[in-house]
């Protein structure tokens, strides 16, 4: 998860949200990216300003707290726009709020096409694609009390349940106001507050897998905190922070928890009390993070518990590709939306180790097998006995035993023991092709002269029909955009100069994003340049050139 953390003293600001809820909003956070610039007399910057001010217009009048709109005729030149006010706050503090966004997000982004602005009572984005209707979680900030809650095992359980029950009536909001709260008791004299909100235009399951997100990455054991996402909000305290009057009532009683000692846990075992199993991947990272944090367990011993851990969390493994191909009887339930999630799940996971965690970790053996699913299909990374553990300021190290498995491996690991981050995104790109494919890299070994499965997607993408490759098996039902968003990133993955190839952070992006940063490929590595095609049973349909469809 790419956040960078913000410790925030609430406790010093409650009487302010209380008692001052005219004032002026309190400034959360704002991000835009310089990948997308404007110039000052383009007709983007033009369509932007009527596009603010039509929001911040439409603010005052708002009964349900959000707008969209957009203006301009073509992308990339036209601007789309939306905000979002919480779901406790009239529509006169609502236009407030957002009236200080226009003003506010103009200065701090002088000059993006996409830009994000939160507030305490509200949010402001825009952007010059569409963001009606998709469900983003990136960018994202954490926010959270630097104070810690006694019992915080009793009180995660606690937490846990709130979050679940809150997000489930969320997204039942329908699409006029998608919001709800509740409060339970921790202690005889503690109450424990949470406010969930997505924005109304998305689908219900997308609401709620954004809140499930949002709360798997909510600080553990803290008295409050919040996520902020572009289509959801968290948020929880020890102390009332909205107007519950104005909230719609909870159909079921909210959890509650009587004060009793906790039940004895031991080892890992604490953290499956804290709901991570939520999170893509993250029970193996932070079982790391606490080890190298105590400073005192070597290498070995990390690696080796975070192998464990995920084992023992993923107690429903779901072998999903048998042999060269994805099991039949199982391909049914691998349409199209539950792959896209499992590669960006896995994308997440190894931008974590790659860039998030205390420590940089290779992991050098990423292939199908050692991604394991949930009973909810959410992938784990698994197999850390060929990993290794970088320097803060260490790239690139060499070793004299190649160890991995042939067809995930780089060109530079393979022919001269070179391994870094690139290593693992090269072995990302063929996982991610075969998820697109529905076969292994092995299949194409054997079929296809020894050339693997990224020359067998290059060949159709250079030749303009690249949804050939797609597996058959999950019928008509799919997003070209996220296939060729895909394609294009399995096929830069696999380039054979490193430096050609995304970082995880960059793939991540490009999952969550409707906009197209990354360049076109290049042949990958390993291919001959032989032409050749392998059967399909897929009708071709109309040939599509690279260029057009990416």
């Amino acid at each position: 998860m790419n956040s960078s953390f913000i410790i925030s003293l609430y406790l010093s600001s409650f009487f302010f949200h209380v008692f001052c809820t005219e004032a002026a909003p309190e400034y959360l956070y704002h991000d835009c990216p310089n990948t997308t610039l404007f110039t000052p007399n383009s007709i983007y910057r033009s369509n932007l300003h009527a596009l603010l001010s039509s929001l911040s217009s439409a603010a005052p009048g708002s009964t349900n707290g959000f707008a969209n709109a957009n203006v301009g005729q073509n992308p990339p030149e036209r601007a789309y726009g939306l905000f979002l006010c919480r779901g406790d706050l009239n529509s006169t503090t609502c236009g407030r709020c957002v009236a200080a966004g226009e003003r506010d997000i103009l200065q701090r982004c002088p000059n993006q096409r996409v830009s994000i602005i939160w507030y305490d009572q509200c949010m402001l984005r825009y952007s010059n694609w569409s963001i009606l209707s998709v469900m983003e979680q990136s960018p994202d900030r954490v926010l959270y009390d630097i104070g810690n809650v006694i019992e915080p095992t009793r009180f995660m359980q606690l937490l846990g349940e709130t979050l679940r029950d809150i997000a489930m009536r969320a997204s039942a909001g329908g699409s006029e106001k998608k919001v709800a709260a509740a409060e339970a008791n921790f202690t005889s004299s503690q109450k424990l507050y949470a406010l969930a909100q997505c924005t109304p235009d998305l689908t219900a399951s997308d609401c709620v897998k954004c809140l499930q997100f949002a709360s798997a990455h909510l600080p553990q054991g803290k008295q409050g905190g919040r996520l902020l996402f572009p289509s959801c909000n968290l948020r929880y305290e020890l102390y009332p922070f909205y107007n519950a009057s104005a909230l719609p009532s909870p159909a079921t009683p909210p959890p509650s928890l009587a004060p009793s000692p906790p039940a004895p846990v031991t080892g890992l075992e604490v953290t499956r009390e804290y709901g991570w199993s939520y999170a893509v991947g993250s029970n193996i990272f932070t079982v790391i993070i606490i080890v190298v944090a105590l400073s005192v367990i070597s290498t070995t011993v990390v690696l080796f518990l975070a192998w464990r851990f995920s084992r023992r969390n993923a107690t429903n493994r779901h072998e999903v590709i048998q042999g060269d191909r994805i099991d039949p009887e199982k391909s049914k339930h691998l349409n199209w939306s539950i792959r896209y999630n499992i590669a960006c799940g896995i994308a997440r996971g190894m931008h974590y180790l790659h860039e998030d965690s205390r420590i940089r970790i290779i992991h050098r053996d990423m292939k199908s097998s050692n991604i394991l699913l949930d009973s909810e299909m959410n992938p784990k990374i698994s197999d850390f006995g060929m990993a290794r553990i970088f320097g803060i300021d260490q790239t690139l190290a060499m070793t004299e035993r190649i160890g991995g498995t042939y067809g995930y491996m780089s060109p530079e690991y393979v022919m001269n023991g070179q391994f870094s981050v690139k290593s693992d995104v090269y072995s990302f790109g063929v996982l991610l092709l075969e998820l697109i494919i529905g076969k292994k890299n092995s299949f194409f070994n054997q079929v296809d002269k020894g050339e693997g499965i990224a020359c067998y997607a290059w060949k159709n993408w250079r030749d303009g029909t690249p949804l050939l490759v797609l597996d058959p098996t999950i019928g008509e039902t799919y997003s070209v955009a996220e296939v060729a968003r895909c394609l294009r990133i399995g096929l830069l993955c696999a380039q054979e100069d490193p430096n050609r190839r995304p970082t995880m952070a960059d793939i991540v992006h490009e999952l969550n994003s409707y906009s197209v940063t990354l360049e076109l490929p290049q042949q990958p590595a390993f291919c001959s340049g032989r032409t050749g095609r392998l059967e399909s049973n897929k009708s071709p349909g109309r040939s599509i050139t690279g260029a057009e469809f990416g």
